[in-house]
């Protein structure tokens, strides 16, 4: 079994450390736990680290890769709703 163990440490502005350690299979079980903090930050602080999360989904999938698409789509539309606004 060829699993990487790749780990992206996330910091937000408020201290509160955010730890996704992300194995190869598990990328989109990490986008999900990600999801969940929409109810627990500040929109600014939430795209923040969905930036970030997206960023390093990019180093190590393809661009076009559907969980890269799908978390890219998904902070468009929040960012649309609640910060544009």
């Amino acid at each position: 079994v060829n699993t990487i163990l790749k780990e992206a440490d996330l910091f937000c502005p408020n201290s509160v450390r955010i730890n996704f350690t992300i194995y190869q299979e598990k990328y989109f079980e990490a986008i999900q736990s990600f999801f969940k903090l929409k109810y627990e930050l500040e929109p600014k602080h939430y795209l923040q680290i969905g930036y970030q999360l997206l960023d390093k989904l990019k180093e190590r999938l393809a661009d076009e890769d559907d969980r890269v698409l799908f978390l890219e789509k998904r902070l468009q539309s929040f960012k649309a709703r609640w910060v544009e606004k």
